[in-house]
């Protein structure tokens, strides 16, 4: 019971979407998970904290190769958070209709409305994620309205 009311409480945060993407040492296969526990650590120096979980398999790659990405979504990507979503093992890349950017050696989601590289400076294990916190070492800004998640369910801003 603790547990569901726990997520449904969670569901009751609106915040923005992203994909936390990572590239494999081969520098061409690439895995991403949607995700919201991304935060601005700092800005001087810049730092960034993502959360990812064990069983991902972004995790084992940004703790190998100590990079990783970070695409925020605009409003008309939700497809694309939805596909990054899903298990590993029950998605199929027939489905992407969008495509990569190589920022840094990482791949991002192209035309989204902030594209981040970092590098991975620390990590700490908690329960069944880690932390790792990464220094920005290249980022892109485009124009658009984010893409919102709020009650599980993608949405919009309304002009404040």
């Amino acid at each position: 019971m603790f547990q569901e009311n726990l997520k449904n409480a969670w569901a009751m945060f609106p915040t923005g979407v992203t994909v936390v993407t990572s590239t494999e040492d081969d520098g061409i296969s690439h895995h991403g998970m949607t995700a919201n526990s991304v935060m601005s650590l700092s800005v001087d120096p810049p730092l960034v904290l993502i959360s990812v979980a064990e069983s991902r398999e972004s995790h084992s790659i940004i703790k190998s190769t100590g990079k990783f990405g970070i695409s925020v979504l605009k409003v008309e990507q939700s497809e694309v958070a939805e596909f990054y979503a899903e298990d590993a093992a029950t998605k199929s890349s027939s489905g992407i209709h969008w495509k990569m950017t190589k920022l840094n050696g990482v791949s991002t989601i192209s035309n989204s409305l902030v594209r981040m590289a970092c590098d991975v400076t620390n990590s700490y294990n908690e329960a069944d994620h880690t932390l790792f916190i990464g220094m920005v070492i290249a980022l892109e800004l485009e124009k658009g309205e984010p893409l919102l998640w709020f009650n599980r369910k993608f949405g919009k801003t309304q002009r404040f």
